[in-house]
């Protein structure tokens, strides 16, 4: 993935470091540079640079928000897995016990389905 900055205006080069290193941050590579001297540039507007700048800066936000929204989809799914057998369990009157790898045991009947997710998805790591 190759990034690209083009800054223009009245100083492109004292703005160019701050810009890559941003990118730097954000994309882990180092961008290439285009610099426009003063003169034949387009002047851009302000605002314009402004919400560019405020999309580069939020888009780490958004994407973290996609991904825990993701997350608490996958955990929602778990979960209503787990309650449908707790259900099965109760309606058959019979009992389940879940032992983890490290021998801690789990009554998968009793055990709060959130608490049984929580506990499996930290200990198998997922």
């Amino acid at each position: 993935m190759s990034l690209t900055i083009e800054i223009t205006g009245s100083d492109p080069r004292a703005s160019s470091e701050p810009a890559a290193a941003l990118l730097r941050a954000l994309a882990g590579t180092e961008p290439e540079q285009a610099v426009t001297e003063p003169g034949g540039a387009v002047r851009r507007d302000l605002a314009t640079a402004i919400s560019i700048a405020s999309l580069v800066l939020s888009l780490p936000g958004a994407v973290l928000a996609v991904l825990q929204i993701k997350d608490h989809l996958d955990r929602r799914a778990l979960t209503e897995r787990v309650q449908a057998v707790q259900r099965d369990l109760e309606q058959r009157d019979n009992e389940a016990t879940i032992t983890m790898p490290d021998g801690r045991t789990l009554d998968l009947r009793r055990t709060s389905s959130g608490v049984v997710v929580d506990v499996m998805l930290r200990d198998l790591g997922r």
